[in-house]
């Protein structure tokens, strides 16, 4: 291990869904793990229980201790920790950069894409659940399996969700690459598609000459660079005609979806009938992903079905959050129009009278650069109840609320979409709008999923 010499990690913002895993990770290995951060989460409880030192607030004494530091991708170089580390000629690494070491003592499996990358990631860590396998995972979200966003095994494999928000995804090894798909995130960093782009096809040929390349061939940015893709060996797969493993969907219930799985390599037969207790045509190809992974490794049909049948989801992605008076109650993380369509799209399947969305925009910059998007991407909900923007710490644009958004949403009844200050607001509001029968679905990556968890419990 390149760290050998070392006992003592520090993590500035260690309570970070990426940052809390590796350091979970770090400990486990056997290394002394110490973090800061700028508030107590559920991360922060979880690794406190394992015995991890953490101090909330970020100063330079907290590290004084400290023979490496890593930082997320959030920290600046202003931070009292990282000037204090430079200053004492501690040896700073970022996440991606700590993870990409840890990862070359494994074989491992990259899931990257704009969407899909967490459900795949945590799909594949339960089909690889296997004694003679026994992976471990690092998921960028809290697994239901075991509450955690790290399954830590002793194989020989590794599966790591491939952050591309800051371009880290690229130094990271991977024998097994999966691109779920390509879509306008992330722009404040790429600066245009074509750079977002580039650096997939960057990722792609980064695929060793023994490794495999997995792609979504119903995604048309995915589809925009296979001309750029050199690697030896790719599979497709998606409901396409093209794709090597395709998809047709048969029936979905409250329990979840059924689709059938053929595969036209000359090399592999499949025609077989699956069940996932999720819904949504993308969750359906984030199990064929995951599916193919699978059957690269071997694993036997019969358990990659039974393990997908008992797939025990992740948090905050269509998770059901309450049942009460016939109204039933979700949460999900979606924060990109096309997530938020994908959500809508799976909900309509389920057996409904109103689908009434409760959404809390992220981000000024996210929403100025994907505006039309948003103002596009409710059409498949009868009533929507628009939360104030959750700013992620930038900068308050006094021009851009949740009103302006509420005045120019399109595709629903203006009587339909309301707008709300507070949670006292938001439950008079869905108290005169929500009956027996409907769903409520609430959407968004800031605190949105703890203002669900509060209101269902009083409503």
């Amino acid at each position: 291990m390149f760290f050998s010499s070392f006992k003592i990690i520090h993590f500035i913002g260690i309570g970070g869904i990426g940052m809390s895993a590796i350091a979970e990770l770090a400990y486990e290995l056997g290394y002394v793990v110490q973090g800061s951060d700028i508030r107590k989460n559920n991360n922060l409880i979880r690794l406190e229980k394992k015995g991890i030192s953490i101090n909330i607030g970020h100063l330079g004494n907290n590290i004084k201790t400290a023979e490496v530091v890593v930082y997320s991708s959030a920290i600046d170089h202003r931070n009292p920790e990282i000037i204090e580390a430079n200053a004492s000629e501690i040896p700073l690494y970022s996440r991606a950069e700590f993870l990409s070491i840890l990862m070359k003592d494994k074989r491992s499996i990259t899931i990257s894409g704009t969407h899909g990358k967490t459900t795949t990631t945590s799909i594949i860590g339960q089909l690889l659940q296997d004694d003679a396998i026994d992976p471990t995972v690092v998921s960028g979200g809290i697994m239901n399996i075991n509450n955690s966003n790290l399954i830590f095994g002793n194989g020989d494999w590794m599966v790591v969700e491939a952050d591309e928000s800051d371009g880290s995804f690229l130094i990271l090894p991977s024998e097994i690459s999966i691109i779920t798909n390509i879509d306008n995130d992330h722009l404040d960093y790429y600066k245009s598609m074509k750079l977002l782009k580039d650096a997939f096809i960057k990722y792609a040929n980064n695929t060793p000459e023994n490794g495999c390349l997995i792609v979504c061939i119903d995604d048309e940015g995915v589809q925009s660079i296979l001309n750029d893709i050199k690697v030896k060996r790719l599979i497709s797969y998606g409901f396409s005609e093209k794709a090597n493993y395709q998809v047709s969907f048969i029936k979905t219930s409250l329990l979840g979806s059924i689709f059938s799985v053929k595969c036209n390599l000359p090399d592999t037969y499949l025609d077989e009938e699956f069940f996932i207790p999720m819904h949504g045509d993308h969750n359906i190809n984030n199990a064929i992903a995951s599916i193919v992974v699978a059957r690269i490794l071997s694993i036997d049909i019969k358990k990659i079905k039974n393990k997908l049948r008992y797939f025990p989801g992740i948090q905050r992605r269509f998770t059901k959050i309450g049942d009460k008076n016939g109204v039933i109650y979700f949460d999900d993380y979606a924060h990109h129009p096309k997530e938020i369509q994908s959500v809508l799209s799976a909900a309509k399947k389920i057996k409904h009278n109103k689908i009434v969305t409760v959404f809390q925009p992220h981000r000024y910059s996210r929403i100025i650069e994907l505006y039309d998007g948003f103002c596009e991407s409710f059409k498949e909900t009868d009533y929507l109840l628009i939360a104030p923007i959750y700013s992620a710490g930038e900068l308050i644009l006094e021009n851009i609320t949740n009103r302006t958004i509420a005045n120019d949403i399109k595709f629903i009844d203006k009587d339909c979409i309301k707008y709300f200050m507070d949670n006292k607001n938001l439950k008079i509001l869905l108290k005169s709008i929500v009956k027996n029968g409907d769903i409520v679905i609430f959407i968004g990556a800031g605190d949105i999923s703890s203002i669900a968890r509060e209101i269902v419990q009083d409503i």
